[in-house]
């Protein structure tokens, strides 16, 4: 995180966060105010959160799917960044015109250096996945799904262009917690489901597995 962050600030922004930082701590006098506190959830992001994660960052799938979270951590640096950029004013006494142009040409550059690298606006590969997924099954069928790809490509497809809106789209983490049964009896009232919770074994009383599930549905779908 901390090799990629001055990258994304242009090093200038990451000196900016920095002294921003330096403020807090020398202005704010509570002993836990909310400054200091930004300082702690950081802390507590960087070195709890992700040590804890325990992905491999060689894998550029696994690093892509670690980035996700990196926003969360920005959101304090940003905040920094902007008291930084406050105590530049403050000391230089430059005038309002002055360091609006300056925030503009700043938030400009990122844009135009930044933009053709995160431009996803033709790129349809989870698009056509999800369509080669439901485009090959038969009518009212159900699709046992388990994940982020598979999943939420798939509804999306289903609830933002009306494809395949036939098709019943279980995600299998999702029912394998307890609350999810009371959404399906809201949302599929065409499943059954013979249970409370879905479990790969069957532990107690109210559990379901893939079999009881597939039993229940076999001339449903």
């Amino acid at each position: 995180y901390l090799s990629h962050l001055p990258k994304e600030t242009f090093f200038i922004g990451f000196v900016l966060a920095g002294w921003g930082l330096t403020q807090i701590f020398k202005t704010e006098t509570k002993k836990w105010g909310f400054g200091k506190l930004t300082v702690v959830c950081f802390g507590f992001y960087l070195f709890v959160f992700q040590l804890l994660s325990n992905f491999s960052l060689t894998d550029p799938i696994l690093l892509g799917v670690y980035q996700r979270f990196w926003m969360l951590a920005n959101l304090f640096v940003f905040l920094w960044l902007g008291l930084g950029f406050s105590a530049f004013i403050q000391k230089f006494k430059i005038p309002v015109r002055v360091h609006s142009f300056i925030a503009i040409v700043f938030v400009s550059l990122e844009i135009f250096v930044l933009y053709s690298s995160q431009d996803q606006h033709k790129n349809y590969l989870y698009a056509d996945f999800g369509k080669s997924i439901l485009n090959n099954l038969p009518p009212n069928a159900l699709l046992l799904s388990r994940g982020d790809i598979y999943t939420n490509t798939t509804r999306y497809l289903q609830e933002s262009e009306g494809l395949r809106k036939d098709v019943t789209i279980l995600d299998r983490v999702l029912i394998s917690y307890p609350w999810m049964k009371r959404q399906l009896d809201l949302n599929f009232p065409q499943l059954s489901f013979p249970g409370q919770i879905y479990r790969y074994s069957v532990q107690q009383p109210g559990d379901v597995n893939l079999a009881d599930l597939l039993n229940a549905n076999q001339n449903k779908f």
